[in-house]
């Protein structure tokens, strides 16, 4: 993948010149450099750890978790992830309606289950001689 990523970056590179990274798409081609970039240190950092030793070492798996960055921006390439974008998107920004809606949820129902255990009570305290089976069962299982 870098190296069809680099020949990519280098292309447009190439056409647009210095344009590449102020007009049009910058914030993306910014991106897309960065990726190319760090697909680069890695391959020269991973040869050269091999090269050296054969440990592992901590920060090279941080570069690997970088690398999965390119993932974004083949999705945000291919065409077809549009749809799929936009749903993400779309969910995303109902999560803040959603979170007050749930908390309201709670609050209702929060709020009928201490008035039912008050009324419970209170119908304990009235009733408490008169039916003792009733009285253990609600006990029991309340």
């Amino acid at each position: 993948f870098f190296l069809v990523f680099a020949a990519e970056l280098v292309l447009r590179l190439y056409v647009f010149r210095c344009g590449f990274f102020i007009e049009g798409d910058y914030h993306w081609n910014w991106f897309d450099a960065i990726i190319v970039t760090t697909a680069l240190v890695e391959l020269v950092v991973n040869y050269v750890a091999e090269e050296i030793s054969r440990q592992s070492v901590t920060w090279l798996r941080i570069l690997r978790i970088i690398k999965l960055s390119r993932l974004i921006r083949v999705i945000r390439v291919v065409r077809v992830f549009r749809e799929l974008r936009i749903m993400v998107m779309s969910i995303v920004s109902t999560l803040r309606t959603l979170l007050w809606s749930l908390v309201c949820v709670i609050l209702i129902m929060s709020s009928i289950a201490c008035y039912f255990a008050w009324l419970v009570a209170d119908h304990l305290d009235s009733n408490s001689e008169s039916d003792s089976e009733v009285v253990k069962e609600v006990v029991k299982y309340f």
